[in-house]
């Protein structure tokens, strides 16, 4: 079934999917060092400007050639990591080559938090404009450049220049403070049951959808006219599954705050990220629309299909 998931969905296995939220959370326990494996030299790429790393004088493109007494020689970047993130307060002992130097420098250096910075580097290029490099979007995003524009707008910053070359994306987080499904039914025990098979039922249709579907970048691309499974419901049952899924499962209008402002504020971004999908069927429509195959397939739905029959009666149509 993965092997059938759309274009925009990725596999993470348990490594992976640590490795993707510990970026996104913007903060680990470590040296606050950047490595890649050149050569089979572990290799400083980036020092964390305040880290552990930092203060005993680490710099970019020194070669970390022992860690903890073993030589690193050969290594992958996902061993060195190991050997170099552990608990916070203790030591790890690194010997490092740096150019111009015959003898290798040892260093013990003492594991802290890191925070990784999503705006490393902001300054004023001219007198008027200022200048912004946003490397990855994580959850202290918003504070890193909400701090970076107070800064550049106090000296005169009157234009910007955002760089968000190589930056990866990021987490779009639509309910800071939501209470969320399981929480929110979590004195119920009849319905939060009732609740998780809905949107177990949800899931299944939408891979049962997507499988339907086939590996294809859009409804645009060799897709044929899709008459049987879900698609006997409705034109598009991967977007409308996978919307509703969104919405039950994080309930954007409960939130832990209880302040109005907050449900308000996730019910739209949850309602832009519809609209955007909305957008995409309609167009898709549009363009399928030219297949006269396609235009008796949409008139038989009109008729015969239950969503789209259920809309026409939400607006007062009748089916034609």
């Amino acid at each position: 079934m993965l092997a059938t998931l759309d274009p925009h969905s990725s596999f993470f296995d348990p490594r992976e999917y640590a490795q993707m939220r510990e970026r996104q959370g913007g903060r680990y326990y470590g040296l606050g060092i950047q490595i890649t494996a050149t050569d089979g030299d572990i290799t400083a790429t980036s020092v964390f400007e305040g880290s552990p790393a930092y203060k005993k004088g680490l710099r970019r493109g020194d070669i970390i050639a022992k860690i903890g007494g073993q030589d690193a020689k050969g290594w992958t970047t996902e061993q060195a990591m190991r050997q170099l993130r552990g608990t916070k307060g203790t030591t790890v002992h690194v010997e490092i080559k740096r150019r111009g130097y015959e003898q290798m420098i040892p260093l013990d250096v003492t594991r802290d938090e890191v925070i990784i910075p999503t705006v490393p580097a902001y300054f004023m290029i001219d007198a008027t404009t200022g200048y912004i490099q946003l490397r990855d979007f994580g959850e202290n995003t918003d504070r890193d450049l909400k701090h970076a524009l107070h800064e550049l707008a106090s000296t005169g910053m009157r234009r910007l220049q955002l760089d968000i070359r190589n930056n990866p994306g990021g987490p779009l987080d639509y309910g800071p403070g939501q209470l969320g499904w399981a929480r929110a039914l979590s004195d119920h025990p009849l319905l939060q049951p009732l609740f998780a098979f809905a949107l177990v039922v949800l899931t299944a249709i939408y891979a049962w959808a997507t499988i339907a579907f086939g590996p294809r970048f859009s409804n645009l691309t060799d897709r044929g006219i899709l008459t049987h499974g879900p698609y006997r419901w409705t034109k598009h049952p991967a977007y409308l599954t996978k919307n509703l899924f969104w919405w039950l499962s994080a309930l954007p209008m409960l939130t832990t705050t209880g302040l109005w402002t907050d449900a308000f504020r996730n019910s739209c971004i949850l309602a832009f990220v519809s609209g955007v999908y909305y957008w995409r069927a309609r167009t898709e429509e549009r363009h399928l629309s030219e297949d006269p195959a396609y235009r008796e397939y949409s008139d038989w739905m009109k008729r015969n299909a239950p969503i789209p029959r259920f809309f026409a009666w939400l607006a007062g149509r009748k089916p034609a």
